[in-house]
């Protein structure tokens, strides 16, 4: 904990956690760019030294082994993770009803929110949903040639477009929500400050942070 006047810094992301972040974050964009380059016919020839194709099983395995990285580094926090996204509190019902004024950066009237807002959770849950559509697509499309049929080939093929699509769509919600409410330092430095968190996590703030807050201060 830091204080910064009458500012106070919390610690909220440990180092592993924010490198898992960020290696997931690299493997995502290199994925997309070299898969862009692959579907769209105006940048095939951008394909032909063969580069982009290894960059993308190259990083594919990288996409596919974060979640193991997470577990094996930091297994406290990934089961506090995975824990809190399932975790359905009444509030979460009150802060999706008010999910029109959060987009345009208004707190006001949503219902106390937990360490982990219920955007976080969706957010959490979509995405566990849709690495499995990636993952189960991309294997069956690189080692499935010669072993499927042209249907089920072209399903996969379907399905994983499908899956990148709202993958993207996602993201970009992702990054409009961290811009917004200011969110970026939390992922580089770990630290919250105590006016973030009382916005976006006032429930936490009152139920679990506030009291250490005040017993080491009153030290």
């Amino acid at each position: 904990m830091e204080k910064d006047n009458q500012e106070i810094y919390i610690q909220r992301f440990n180092f592993r956690r924010r490198l898992v972040h960020w290696i997931h974050t690299a493997a995502f964009f290199v994925l997309l760019g070299t898969g862009i380059i692959y579907t769209t016919p105006a940048l095939s020839h951008l394909a032909e030294s063969g580069i982009p194709g290894t960059l993308h099983r190259i990083f594919a395995v990288v996409f596919i082994l974060v979640p193991f990285i997470y577990l094996i580094l930091d297994p406290k926090s990934f089961k506090e993770l995975v824990k809190e996204s399932l975790k359905i509190h009444r509030n979460d019902i009150g802060f999706h009803l008010r999910m029109p004024f959060y987009i345009l950066g208004r707190t006001e009237g949503i219902p106390p929110q937990g360490k982990m807002n219920a955007g976080h959770k969706l957010h959490h849950i979509l995405m566990g949903i849709l690495y499995l559509f990636l993952v189960i697509s991309g294997l069956a499309l690189w080692f499935g040639v010669g072993f499927m049929g042209p249907p089920m080939f072209s399903l996969m093929g379907k399905t994983h477009i499908i899956a990148v699509f709202v993958i993207v769509i996602t993201t970009l919600g992702h990054v409009y929500f961290t811009l917004v409410y200011g969110a970026l330092p939390s992922m580089i430095s770990g630290k919250v400050s105590s006016t973030y968190l009382k916005m976006e996590h006032r429930r936490w703030w009152d139920e679990e942070i506030a009291p250490t807050v005040k017993d080491k201060t009153s030290k």
